[in-house]
C-alpha cells in the first residue's frame, strides 16, 4: 500500500517538474497551497525506500498449533466462531484454544512451547513485538498448561488468570487453574514471579506455590526430581511417548481418615486425618485437652475465619478416647506425643510438610514438648500451659527458642491452671498473649482467638517472616456480661432428682468468672454458684450456653434470680425464673 502511495505521489511531482521547466525563470510562480503540501523531488523517495516511520508500532505476533490430541477446539481471532482446531492453525491476539477430556494440544510462538492438558480453557490476549521485545500474555481460565521458553531474544512472557499473575522469563514452568479458581504455578527451571494480592513471590527451580481466590501466594513442597523433569518431557517430546495428563506425585483424600500408629512403645494410638483441599507445605498437629479427644478439632475448626488450607492431624493420646479418666499416664503421654509427629509425617503428600503443634491446657504442654523434639517442626500454638507432664514449663519454653522454634502461649491472669513468664522482651520466638478472665484451655476459644489460630498457621507457612508475626495481640473489649435468656421445666420432681437447665448469654471480653442463683421465693431451698465456663455446652466465653442442675426434695414454688459476674467486677443485670416442686 505504501509503495502505490508512492508512485502516485511520484507521478504529481513529475507533471509539477514539467509543468515548472515551461515557464521563464524569473517568472517562476508562487507555488499554490496544494503545491506547498506535496512532497518535493529531492524528498522522493527512491523505489526501493521506506519513508522514516514517525511512531513505532507493535508487529502482531502469534501461537500455532503443532500437535492436537482428540477434542481440540479454536477460534483464531476474537469475532471468529469455535471451529475444530487443525494443526498450523494461527492463534491471533484475543483468539481462544479449549482441549476436551483426555485431549491435548501444544502451541508455538515465538518465545517456545506452551503445552495444553485436558479441559483447558487457553487465551492469547496479546502476542506482539514492541520496541525489539517480544511481548506474550496468555490467560488461563481453566485447567493446566506448561511451557519453555528458549528464546534468545529478550521478551516479557506473562500468563494471567483469575486469582493471580505469572510473569516468567528464560523458563520451564506449570500453571493449573482448579474449577475454584485456585491457582498451581510450579517451576522447573529458571524463575517464576507470582503475584497474587499485592504480594510476590519468586519461585526458584524446584519450588512450587498456590493461590486461592483472592489471598495472597502460599509456598508449597519441593517438587520432585520427577516433577521437574516432567515440564521438559511434556513441552518438548511428542504427546504419544508421555502421559497424556500428567499426574501429582501423591493422592489426597477427600474426607477425614482415621489414621492408626503406635507410640514410642508400641503402644496403639488413633488420629483423625484432616486432608487439605490441595496440597500444602504445612501439617497442623493438634492435641486436645484431658477434658477432650481428637474430635475436638471439629469445634476447634468452627472459630476459624476460613476453612484450613493446611491438613490438619488431631490425635488422642492413650486412655483418653472420649476424654481422659483420672488417672493421668504422664509417663505414657510423654512417649506419645513425639510419636504423633512422626506419624504426621506419613499422611498423605505431607512427607516434606514442616509442622507446628496446637494444643490445650495438657495438650499445650505436649505441643510445646512433642514440637521441641521434632526436628520439622517449626513453632507451638499453646493455650493454657503449665507444665503438666512433669517438666518445668519454663523449660520447655527454652528448649524451643534455643533452637529457634517459636513458642505462642495464650492463657488468662485469673486461670490458676496456666503459667506465664511474663518475660515480654526475653526472646522473639516467645509470646505470650493475655486474655481476661479466668478461662482456660478450650475455654479461650473464640472467634477472636480464632483470628490468632489463623495468624500463627500464616506465619508457619511464611517462616514467621510476616509483620503480625512480630507484634502479637489480640483486643477484647471490656463490658459487663449479658443473659440473654434461661431454659428450666416449669415443673420439676420433689423427690431429690437432679433437673438440667441452661442459661445463654454473651461477654464481650469473655472473662465471666462466677453465675450466682439466688432465692427469691421458696419454702426450702438454698442458693448455690459456680463457675460457669467449665460448664459450657454450646458456643464460647464470648457468647455461650452453660447447663446448670436443680434439685427439690419437697414440694414447693421456688422463683430463683440469676446473676453473671466477670472478673473485672462487672455484674450482669439479674434474671428470674421459676418452677413447680411437685
Amino acid at each position: 500500500m505504501k509503495r502505490k502511495f508512492w508512485v502516485i505521489v511520484g507521478l504529481v511531482l513529475i507533471a509539477i517538474t514539467m509543468y515548472a521547466c515551461a515557464q521563464p525563470v524569473e517568472q517562476e510562480p508562487t507555488p499554490t497551497e496544494e503545491q506547498k503540501a506535496a512532497p518535493t523531488a529531492e524528498q522522493e523517495p527512491t523505489p526501493t525506500e521506506e519513508p522514516a516511520p514517525t511512531a513505532v508500532r507493535d508487529l502482531e505476533n502469534s501461537a500455532t498449533i503443532i500437535e492436537i490430541v482428540k477434542e481440540v477446539d479454536a477460534h483464531p481471532r476474537p469475532q471468529d466462531d469455535w471451529e475444530p482446531a487443525t494443526v498450523n492453525l494461527i492463534i491471533y491476539g484475543g483468539g481462544q484454544v479449549r482441549t476436551g477430556a483426555v485431549s491435548s494440544a501444544r502451541l508455538e510462538l515465538l518465545e517456545g512451547i506452551v503445552r495444553l492438558a485436558a479441559e483447558t480453557l487457553f487465551t492469547v490476549k496479546e502476542s506482539v513485538t514492541r520496541q525489539e521485545t517480544l511481548v506474550t500474555t496468555l490467560f488461563l481460565g481453566g485447567g493446566q498448561l506448561w511451557a519453555n521458553l528458549t528464546t534468545d531474544q529478550h521478551h516479557e512472557f506473562t500468563v494471567e488468570t483469575a486469582g493471580a499473575v505469572v510473569a516468567v522469563r528464560d523458563t520451564c514452568f506449570g500453571v493449573k487453574v482448579e474449577p475454584d479458581q485456585t491457582t498451581l504455578v510450579s517451576t522447573s527451571e529458571g524463575e517464576v514471579v507470582l503475584t497474587a494480592q499485592g504480594v510476590s513471590v519468586t519461585l526458584a527451580s524446584g519450588q512450587q506455590a498456590i493461590v486461592e481466590l483472592g489471598q495472597p501466594p502460599t509456598l508449597l513442597d519441593p517438587m520432585s526430581d520427577e516433577e521437574i523433569a516432567l515440564c521438559l518431557q511434556i513441552t518438548e517430546n511428542e504427546m504419544s511417548e508421555i502421559t497424556p495428563t500428567p499426574t501429582p506425585s501423591c493422592v489426597l483424600p477427600t474426607e477425614p481418615q482415621d489414621i492408626a500408629f503406635k507410640s514410642q512403645d508400641g503402644q496403639d494410638l488413633m488420629g483423625t486425618f484432616y486432608p487439605p483441599p490441595l496440597p500444602s507445605s504445612l501439617t497442623v498437629v493438634y492435641f486436645p485437652w484431658v477434658r477432650g479427644d481428637r474430635h475436638d478439632w471439629n469445634t476447634f475448626v468452627t472459630f476459624l475465619p476460613k476453612p484450613p488450607s493446611d491438613g490438619v492431624f488431631s490425635i488422642t493420646a492413650r486412655g483418653c478416647e472420649g476424654r481422659c479418666g483420672q488417672d493421668w499416664d504422664i509417663g505414657g503421654w510423654l512417649l506419645d506425643y513425639p510419636a504423633v509427629l512422626n506419624a504426621a509425617k506419613e499422611l498423605p503428600c505431607a512427607t516434606q510438610n514442616q509442622l507446628v503443634t496446637i494444643g490445650s491446657s495438657v495438650g499445650a504442654d505436649g505441643a510445646i514438648y512433642a514440637c521441641g523434639e521434632n526436628e520439622n517442626c517449626v513453632g507451638a500454638l499453646a493455650f493454657s500451659p503449665n507444665g503438666y507432664l512433669g517438666i518445668p514449663y519454663v523449660d520447655e519454653v527454652t528448649t524451643m527458642v534455643e533452637k529457634g522454634k517459636h513458642v505462642w502461649a495464650v492463657s488468662a491472669p485469673g486461670d490458676a491452671g496456666s503459667t506465664r513468664l511474663d518475660r515480654p522482651d526475653w526472646s522473639a520466638y516467645y509470646h505470650e498473649i493475655v486474655l481476661p478472665g479466668e478461662a482456660h484451655g478450650n475455654q479461650l476459644y473464640n472467634p477472636i482467638t480464632g483470628q490468632l489460630i489463623q495468624d500463627f498457621i500464616d506465619c508457619a507457612t511464611q517462616s514467621f517472616a510476616l509483620e503480625k508475626c512480630a507484634a502479637i495481640s489480640v483486643t477484647l473489649p471490656p463490658g459487663p456480661p449479658t443473659i440473654i435468656s434461661i431454659d428450666f421445666p416449669g415443673q420439676i420432681p420433689a423427690d431429690g432428682s437432679s433437673s438440667e437447665g441452661v442459661v445463654r448469654f454473651r461477654d464481650s471480653d469473655g472473662d465471666i468468672n462466677r453465675v450466682t442463683f439466688d432465692v427469691v421465693s421458696a419454702t426450702d431451698f438454698t442458693p448455690f454458684e459456680f463457675k460457669p465456663l467449665w460448664s459450657l455446652v454450646e458456643g464460647d466465653a464470648l457468647d455461650g450456653a452453660f447447663t446448670f442442675n436443680v434439685q427439690c426434695g419437697t414440694t414447693q414454688q421456688v422463683t430463683l434470680r440469676v446473676t453473671l459476674h466477670d472478673t473485672a467486677g462487672n455484674s450482669s443485670a439479674p434474671v428470674d425464673f421459676g418452677f413447680n416442686c411437685q
